[in-house]
């Protein structure tokens, strides 16, 4: 599952993306009854267009080379390089809880419900986001939608252009110049005096 998961979630933007795994997660959740193998991932892969020969690669590579040489994953030489990078990120933010939520470097204490986790990213903020009070306060929401992030938060992801920065530049050296001037007039008119 991780190997999956860190595919999917390659890049931060590909809200489909992300969205698959969630859909991959409802399905192993659904159809295995709790008890993840290989035949019934194998199906929930098929079932949703995703490449099961990549995230098997993807698990073949985790392993150190001895695993290819032995049997014995006891053996302490054989390591499973995902599963202990994952172990040291959770150990260095104190996450002992699986699933845990880690936001800005801080785990997120709470219910894991769509509503007391987006309550607490909210609360983060001075200033509430008008996508938190549309979410927050609207009781009619589905999960489809709390799941559009683009539409909620597309107001934020605007870049700032070379052609602003300039502007702003101009408009700053402008005001500084206008005020040295208006300081050494002042300055003459005081010596005169």
């Amino acid at each position: 599952m991780l190997c999956l998961y860190k595919e999917l979630y390659k890049n931060e933007r590909d809200t489909k993306k992300h969205k698959l795994w969630w859909d991959y997660v409802d399905r192993i959740g659904d159809s295995c009854q709790g008890e993840v193998s290989e035949s019934c991932s194998r199906i929930a892969h098929k079932q949703l267009g995703l490449d099961f020969a990549k995230t098997q690669q993807c698990v073949k590579d985790s392993w150190s080379k001895s695993a290819e040489e032995s049997d014995n994953y006891q053996d302490e030489k054989i390591v499973n390089y995902l599963i202990e990078s994952e172990i040291s990120y959770h150990l260095n933010y104190g996450t002992s809880l699986f699933p845990s939520i880690v936001v800005n470097n801080q785990t997120y204490r709470g219910q894991l419900t769509d509503e007391a986790v987006l309550n607490a990213l909210c609360a983060g903020f001075d200033v509430y986001p008008p996508a938190c009070h549309k979410i927050l306060e609207s009781s009619d929401l589905s999960r489809a939608e709390l799941m559009d992030t683009d539409a909620y938060f597309a107001e934020y992801d605007q870049e700032v252009t070379i052609d602003t920065v300039i502007l702003v530049s101009t408009c700053v050296l402008v005001c500084m110049c206008v005020a040295i001037y208006m300081q050494r007039r002042q300055a003459k008119r005081e010596l005169k005096q």
